[in-house]
């Protein structure tokens, strides 16, 4: 197997040089990774949050003495329940929404780097086939005014 170590360097040399350059973006292969993370934390929080609801630990944590009682309320953690589900609901949805966000992001500086400097943007193929509106004929009466 014969390797060219010329052209082994020259790779490197530009992988470095577009690294630094910004030439490349990592954030876009990370942003799956970003989500999975913070599916997992988010889960994680929402399993805990009704035992930290259930046995008052903010409370005890306010009034600084752990001797006072912790004591488990069954009430409180029925409503952190309903806090995780919620918590649940609204956080994924956030993470996704934020998640989405990036990588719109992302594909608009694709976009905006693809092309020659000076050169207009090009619509899409479901653009470029509608048919622009047909402007009004010389011939038609204006519209009615409104008062």
């Amino acid at each position: 197997m014969d390797v060219n170590l010329k052209e082994l360097k020259s790779v490197d040399r530009n992988r470095v040089r577009a690294f630094f350059n910004f030439d490349t973006m990592l954030l876009p292969v990370l942003v799956k990774v970003i989500f999975a993370v913070g599916l997992i934390l988010l889960v994680l929080a929402c399993l805990i949050q009704p035992f930290v609801h259930a046995f008052g630990v903010t409370t005890v944590f306010e009034h600084g003495d752990l001797r006072e009682g912790v004591s488990f309320h069954f009430g409180r953690f029925l409503w952190g329940i309903v806090i995780s589900v919620v918590m649940l609901v609204l956080g994924t949805l956030w993470l996704r929404i934020f998640c989405e966000s990036m990588i719109i992001l992302f594909k608009i500086h694709e976009a905006l780097v693809g092309r020659k400097p000076g050169e207009a943007m090009t619509p899409g193929p479901e653009l470029a086939a509608a048919k622009p509106p047909e402007p009004p004929k010389a011939d038609a009466p204006p519209p009615p005014a409104t008062a």
